[in-house]
């Protein structure tokens, strides 16, 4: 096994808390038709920045969905969790990530899973498949079963798809050579092509997916979640994590001239409130906590009865290392 299941979850939570900032980022500040390579060689600076505290982010429903796995009696998240929801609803691919992690090894009961919680978004035959094509993704990598070069065969048998249907179709096309810039295409379809080109680098797969013009929020939240659980929690970039410690910038005429003229949200970037990207989009007040999290998603998924017991408190400090390996702080 390359990773631990336990590195694998944590890697796929933080993984895709990181694409989503960044996507949120990306979005707000208007890059994605940008013809001007240099704002990418500086993401480390801008793009986990403190965003506007009208951000709304799938994450937090991911939240809410992890903990009713590990207390049922606490809410379900409802379609009314969210005040703006984008139109593919691909988002829920991530609002449903504790599903799939949690029934990884069992596709067919991931798919029973998935399907339930989704019945209050009253989501398109379509979406429901690309967001179930991300939960089985991951269960594949999860079983250690997953090949680039053999997905779309998988996704062909598993889900009884003629070679001809527009989403095979699509994914065929998309993983060319070719910029990820078609907007006809679904947010679930652009992160699986940015994934599968280049799977062994969280950093590269991310960079692809936040140059898309179509909710690269989104976007960028898949491709970290899978790409996340593909590399372990290991494989994330240093100094794309410590979300807790960013500190919000300064408005600087630097940070204005992203986008000329300014866009409105921008602007409206400029007047709102901001806060921590983490809190904003995910609810959870640092990354220790979301890993903690994980851990307890892992210990309920080994068999154990009451997480709280090793679990009293999510709060104090704790110390975490990827398996076999050392690096610095």
């Amino acid at each position: 096994m390359r990773y631990t299941v336990l590195n694998r979850f944590q890697g796929a939570l933080l993984g895709a808390a990181i694409g989503e900032i960044l996507g949120a980022n990306c979005r707000d500040r208007n890059l994605a038709n940008r013809t001007d390579p240099s704002p990418w060689l500086t993401v480390q600076d801008w793009g986990f920045q403190p965003l506007a505290a009208s951000s709304v982010g799938w994450g937090s429903l991911a939240v809410k969905q992890l903990r009713h796995l590990l207390q049922p009696d606490l809410p379900l998240p409802n379609a009314d969790s969210l005040p703006e929801l984008e139109p593919s609803l691909s988002g829920l691919a991530i609002a449903t990530l504790p599903i799939a992690l949690f029934y990884h090894e069992n596709p067919n009961q991931m798919q029973v899973q998935i399907r339930q919680a989704i019945v209050p978004w009253q989501v398109p035959a379509e979406a429901a498949i690309g967001v179930l094509l991300v939960g089985y993704t991951l269960s594949l990598i999860l079983r250690e079963q997953f090949s680039p070069t053999t997905l779309i065969a998988d996704f062909i048998q598993y889900f009884d798809l003629p070679q001809t249907h527009p989403l095979i179709s699509s994914l065929n096309r998309l993983r060319s050579d070719l910029p990820l810039v078609p907007t006809a295409h679904s947010p679930v379809l652009l992160a699986l092509a940015a994934f599968l080109r280049t799977p062994d680098s969280y950093r590269l797969s991310l960079l692809q997916a936040a140059q898309s013009p179509v909710h690269p929020n989104v976007v960028c939240a898949i491709v970290g979640t899978l790409s996340g659980a593909y590399n372990g929690k290991a494989g994330l970039p240093l100094d794309w994590s410590a979300l807790q410690r960013r500190r919000a910038p300064a408005l600087t005429a630097e940070f204005a001239s992203l986008s000329e003229p300014a866009s409105a949200s921008t602007q409206l970037l400029q007047g709102a409130e901001i806060t921590s990207p983490l809190l904003l989009l995910w609810e959870v007040h640092s990354e220790t906590q979301l890993l903690e999290l994980a851990h307890q998603l892992f210990a309920s998924w080994s068999g154990l009865y009451d997480f709280t017991q090793c679990f009293p408190s999510s709060t104090g400090s704790s110390v975490l290392a990827a398996p076999r390996v050392i690096r610095s702080l």
